[in-house]
């Protein structure tokens, strides 16, 4: 099965640079081992357009006359199909009906509605927790929300597990091994020996605990790194993770960004 490489910041300097400027034949040839497919996923991801790429979605400039006629629509008691058939009436996607509500302050942005402010924060806070581990977390907050809750939330708010792990200096072990070019297998064994502190979260209900992947933190990669200098073959870190290396060495590794 192939891995998928982690973005790192230099990654995505190139292709911020040549992508709206050259397009993606021009990326595959400065980012080697990235498919075109990988390349226009992360463009699209960050907003970027080939030349002569057009607009994905259209626009719908807002107008006084159609926003009074959205506060009329809300300060009404609204009935069910209510909204679909103005969005109709009016030519214009049911989404961006909604979303101009929220921008005119006649309806709570749904990401907000029944969520405080402490609890958006630990939202936030958690993002790179399971679901799980995650209410576990509101529960000692003394919050009660449930799994499902947290997960809906979370794609409401944009915030994506995988993504918020990077960030918070957290790794997976086949992340691990991907970037230090090591057959996961080696990583996992390391960790049984407990050369390298790895944890798992709570599994789900009736889930297997080994299925769980492990979890390493940044510090304790490096610190591992610098006790067992030997055990790593340099040569085969690959080039994409050269700079990360240096970094994570250093204590300060760059930001990375997963594979869509």
């Amino acid at each position: 099965m192939t891995t998928k490489r982690p973005w790192l910041m230099t990654d995505l300097k190139t292709l911020r640079e040549i992508y709206p400027a050259h397009g993606v034949k021009a990326c595959v040839q400065a980012l080697p081992g990235r498919t075109e497919r990988a390349i226009h996923q992360q463009a699209r991801k960050h907003g970027l357009r080939a030349p002569g790429q057009p607009e994905t979605r259209q626009s719908y400039p807002p107008n006084e006359h159609l926003d009074n006629q959205i506060r009329r629509l809300y300060g009404s008691a609204l009935q069910r199909g209510a909204i679909a058939e103005f969005a109709k009436r009016h030519r214009r996607p049911k989404w961006w009906v909604s979303k101009r509500a929220a921008e005119l302050g006649v309806v709570k942005p749904i990401s907000d509605r029944n969520w405080s402010p402490p609890e958006l924060d630990l939202l936030a806070r958690t993002a790179h927790l399971t679901p799980i581990a995650a209410s576990q977390q509101f529960k000692k907050a003394g919050h009660s929300r449930t799994v499902s809750a947290i997960a809906s939330a979370r794609k409401r708010a944009g915030l994506y597990q995988t993504e918020a792990r990077l960030e918070a200096g957290v790794y997976t072990a086949h992340q691990v091994s991907e970037l230090l070019g090591l057959d996961n297998t080696t990583v996992i064994r390391w960790i049984n020996l407990k050369l390298i502190k790895a944890t798992r979260e709570a599994p789900a209900t009736g889930e297997d605990i080994t299925k769980v992947p492990y979890q390493i933190k940044e510090a304790d990669l490096r610190r591992f790194i610098s006790a067992h200098p030997a055990r790593l073959d340099l040569r085969k870190i690959p080039p994409a993770s050269h700079a990360w290396f240096i970094e994570l060495l250093s204590g300060k590794a760059p930001a990375m960004e997963a594979t869509a």
